[in-house]
């Protein structure tokens, strides 16, 4: 036999192979997962699991190949299990492509490969003793590249805080799973109901989410509310149901003006006799114990006409979300559910029907709804800002995911103007050399490349003082908030929030938290950092205004060496009068009481820190100024 010893070399079944592998592969499914995500495979949701099991299962196919298959040469021998590696982890991809309802992470791959094939040729290639010297250093490697990548961005663990800077505030994000059960599918929303939530899942399950009595944790109860959606009967029409198009539900809004009030869901509809799908908003009443009355449903809408299924069909891009307008009129989306004029009817742009609109509905009574505007592609989030501005979001294709204000009667030009291109190509095939919308309504901001938008709020409760005005948008593909600085009708910046899962619909609590309703089923909320948090994060409210005048770029003076320092005794910043006019220096108690309330300190400054109420981050504030001074 030429070349080294190896185990495994031409010996069908060869035990010592297998154990090798069987080691080795518990390393391939396991350190890929605490590289990408920080969280052991089973602690994953099952949308991720698929993908881990998928990897293994290659990797356990590469092995047979490596044990049963005679390696007479090295060399060629590495070369071949690399090649091996490529193809089994590139056709594995490929098969996750085809189902919509799993993750796949390109990203997740290249490591599982990288480490799939640097594993693999240890037995074609080095003695023995070499090899077991060489897999514990790639096992190594693994292991301490898992703990060191831990950061908050990626941090997928249920029910464990993760503190993180954003540009002007410091967050605390609060994962809690199994409060809606097991989830099937996507879709569904929140929304709040007095000081707790109503959450219906995109199957229709509806829970009453409350507050525990610390307000870090969340407890739901499930209410017997049936949905009027005959799912059993729908998937009866389909030969194999593992393969039927999504039935899911879209949204849900509550009307507190009517006496009782009233719940709204919009969700497809399926027509038994004609074979078609609809969207539909139905209504349920709720009594004064914060629960439906009953299971008695209104159809207050169904959008014209009833869509085929076809190849055009799309049953992803449904909108169907809901908004109130100023006057109190309900606002609901609806997607082109993929009728865009290619290989189809262009329906977004035809006003004779309901597709690729908002509409609005002129009045309770009369169940009359109207175009509020055209040419929308699949709008996934409505708001109405503290000035009655109507802000949406809505998908593109590949690139030019949209944020409108929409006017009512205004065109948005889909699918005839957009700033995305067609999947895997280079251009629309509807605008080959359009650079803007022309005609059209401009987006005022369109994100290149696409971020996979959802819902959105404008932040206007108490906890973010800083972000208060701001739009906050969630992301499917980023898994990301994008939190959109605004002045009137335009867009000053945006900024990514990373949250670790796909964001489907979010809301503000009456205390100012943002909670989250993701694709998994869990609830996320993102807070100020609780009391144990560190003195580096809780200065980290201040960085955004005067680390940075380091450079010269800050709003504020240098803070370094702050602590017993002479009151605006930064010779590099303009104070304000009434800042000068101070005298002494900032001892712990004259921080304590500026950091409380800036302006009542110091009567006649203008200052656009609100103050920190807290007196436990106040003190850890100046413990950090005193370290650092």
């Amino acid at each position: 036999m030429n070349g080294p010893r190896a185990f495994g070399r031409g010996v069908p079944g060869n035990l010592a192979g297998w154990v090798w592998f069987a080691v080795s592969g518990a390393f391939v499914v396991v350190g890929p997962s605490l590289l990408r995500y920080g969280a052991l495979p089973w602690r994953l949701p099952m949308r991720d699991v698929l993908q881990m099991i998928v990897m293994g299962a290659s990797y356990f196919a590469l092995a047979a190949y490596v044990v049963s298959v005679r390696h007479e040469r090295p060399r060629w021998a590495t070369v071949r299990v690399i090649v091996a590696t490529t193809v089994l982890f590139v056709c594995a991809y490929g098969a996750l492509t085809l189902f919509d309802n799993f993750a796949r992470s390109r990203e997740l791959f290249a490591i599982t490969a990288l480490i799939a094939a640097a594993l693999a040729v240890q037995p074609v290639s080095i003695h023995r003793v070499r090899t077991v010297a060489i897999g514990a250093i790639v096992l190594g490697v693994v292991a301490v590249a898992a703990v060191i990548s831990r950061n908050p961005r990626e941090m997928l663990l249920a029910n464990e805080p993760v503190q993180w800077q954003s540009g002007l505030a410091s967050l605390e994000l609060r994962y809690q799973s199994g409060l809606t059960g097991p989830v099937e599918g996507d879709g569904g929303g929140i929304a709040t109901w007095g000081d707790g939530f109503l959450v219906i899942t995109g199957r229709g399950a509806l829970y009453h989410v409350e507050w525990d009595s610390t307000r870090t944790s969340l407890r739901s109860t499930r209410l017997p509310v049936p949905l009027p959606v005959d799912r059993a009967g729908y998937l009866a029409d389909w030969p194999d149901p593992d393969k039927a198009l999504r039935l899911r539900v879209t949204d849900l809004t509550i009307d507190t003006s009517s006496n009782p009030v009233r719940l709204y869901v919009s969700h497809q509809y399926w027509n038994h006799d004609r074979k078609c799908f609809t969207l539909r908003v139905s209504s349920t009443l709720l009594d004064q114990q914060r629960s439906p009355a009953g299971s008695s449903w209104t159809t207050e809408f169904e959008s014209h006409p009833c869509l085929p299924v076809v190849p055009a069909f799309d049953d992803i891009e449904t909108g169907g979300r809901f908004a109130w307008t100023a006057d109190g009129k309900l606002l609901l989306s609806i997607g082109d559910h993929g009728f865009n004029g290619i290989r189809s009817p262009q329906y977004p742009q035809d006003t004779t029907v309901d597709y690729g609109k908002v509409l609005q509905r002129e009045s309770p009574a009369s169940r009359r709804w109207t175009i509020f505007t055209l040419g929308n592609r699949n709008p996934q989030g409505l708001v109405v800002d503290h000035e009655g501005r109507i802000w949406e979001t809505e998908h593109g294709p590949q690139g030019g995911d949209e944020l409108n204000v929409l006017v009512r009667g205004d065109n948005y030009g889909w699918p005839v103007a957009t700033y995305g291109t067609e999947y895997g190509g280079t251009f629309w095939p509807l605008t080959l050399q359009a650079r803007d919308h022309g005609s059209f309504t401009e987006p005022a901001f369109a994100f290149v490349p696409s971020i996979g938008v959802s819902s959105l709020i404008e932040v206007q409760g108490p906890m973010f003082p800083e972000w208060r005005g701001d739009l906050l948008v969630s992301s499917l593909r980023t898994r990301s908030l994008w939190r959109v600085r605004k002045r009137g009708d335009h867009v000053l910046y945006v900024e990514p929030i990373p949250i670790g899962r796909r964001v489907r619909d979010l809301v503000e609590s009456t205390d100012g938290h943002v909670v989250l309703w993701t694709d998994d089923g869990d609830l996320v909320t993102v807070g100020r950092p609780q009391r144990n948090s560190s003195p580096e994060v809780a200065f980290g409210q201040c960085k955004p205004c005067h680390v940075p005048s380091i450079q010269g770029t800050a709003m504020g003076p240098y803070l370094r060496a702050a602590f017993e320092r002479r009151v605006a005794g930064d010779r590099t910043y303009d104070y304000s009068a009434a800042m000068r006019s101070l005298g002494g220096s900032w001892t712990a108690r004259r921080l304590d009481a500026f950091l409380q309330d800036p302006e009542r300190y110091v009567p006649g400054t203008k200052m656009k820190f609100g103050g920190i109420a807290d007196p436990e981050e106040r003190a850890k504030v100046i413990e950090y100024l005193r370290s650092h001074r």
